[in-house]
């Protein structure tokens, strides 16, 4: 009697090893899924906690804060600080477009000079439209103190999401809310 295996038993093995081989790429695919939403999320909530401390540290150290009479093309709301050499400090919110990630930019105007227009203002997040960092539903709002012993209020809130152009996946999918309440110190 001939010694090898039968065709059918050929096909089981092969049917198994397939089986075996699918559950692999199965598993994994989805630990590099989610290895990507954890990357993604963590990049998003650094850059919006990088965002945060730097408008926090600027916006300590200003004399008085008032909202901004008069936006600069493409912002969608902001406010401006005295500083302490008497210069006017901005802080804008700009919104998204199709081509360019919302952003939250500043500029300064030395005492006497012109008041900036949207192209002097520099953006403090990282604008890379597929990497970076796309800023929406912000609010920079100043209001008046509650007391006489405290500084004007500076609230800002705004949502850190992935880039505009990043791919659209659901494993690239990520968006992080802030939100804070500044009171100017009072010298």
């Amino acid at each position: 009697m001939p010694k090898g295996y039968t065709l059918i038993e050929f096909l089981v093995v092969l049917g198994l090893l397939a089986i075996a081989v699918g559950a692999a790429l199965l598993f994994l695919t989805s630990i590099l899924k989610g290895t990507n939403q954890a990357n993604i999320s963590a990049e998003v909530k650094q850059n919006g906690q990088a965002i945060l401390d730097s408008l926090e540290r600027q916006i300590r150290g200003a004399k008085s804060a008032t909202n901004l009479a008069s936006l600069p093309v493409g912002s969608s709301g902001g406010v401006v600080l005295l500083g302490g050499d008497n210069s006017n400090f901005y802080l804008a919110c700009f919104s998204p477009t199709a081509s360019l990630n919302g952003a939250i930019k500043t500029a300064t105007q030395v005492l006497g000079g012109p008041v900036p227009t949207a192209s002097d203002y520099k953006t403090i997040s990282n604008t890379d439209t597929v990497s970076g960092t796309n800023i929406t539903s912000c609010s920079i709002t100043a209001s008046a103190p509650t007391s006489s012993l405290s500084g004007d209020i500076v609230v800002v809130s705004f949502t850190a999401d992935r880039a505009v152009k990043a791919p659209t996946r659901a494993d690239f999918n990520a968006s992080a809310n802030f939100m804070t309440t500044i009171s100017l110190r009072k010298y």
